[in-house]
């Protein structure tokens, strides 16, 4: 079990695999978003924004999500709604988390 997200399960026990030299299955993984993977079965269809570091839009369309929004397409679809002065992150585009927590917007897309 790890705080850690941003990557799969799948991608996770690799990693682990290589770092402790022991088979790590990916069933035995358990990430900080693992338990939204259940909430795709009823939310597949609706608008969900994905919010963390790594490739958190790929982790929620294998989980089965397929209306994915990210914090960068937030923030280029509705400019206004990033709170004054903050800057986009210059690696990946995406609004900081700490921002997003605070952020109270309603899209619908």
């Amino acid at each position: 079990m790890t705080n850690g997200g941003g990557t799969t399960e799948a991608d996770k026990a690799r990693q682990l695999e290589h770092l402790l030299n022991v088979p790590v299955q990916e069933q035995q993984v358990v990430l900080s978003h693992t338990p939204m993977a259940a909430l795709a079965r009823h939310l597949h269809n609706v608008p969900v924004l994905v919010v963390g570091r790594g490739d958190v839009a790929r982790v929620a369309t294998t989980y089965g999500f397929r209306r994915v929004l990210t914090t960068a397409q937030l923030a280029a679809a509705l400019p206004g709604a990033l709170p004054f002065g903050v800057r986009l992150h210059p690696e990946t585009g995406e609004v900081p988390c700490h921002v997003v927590v605070s952020m109270h917007v309603h899209v619908h897309v």
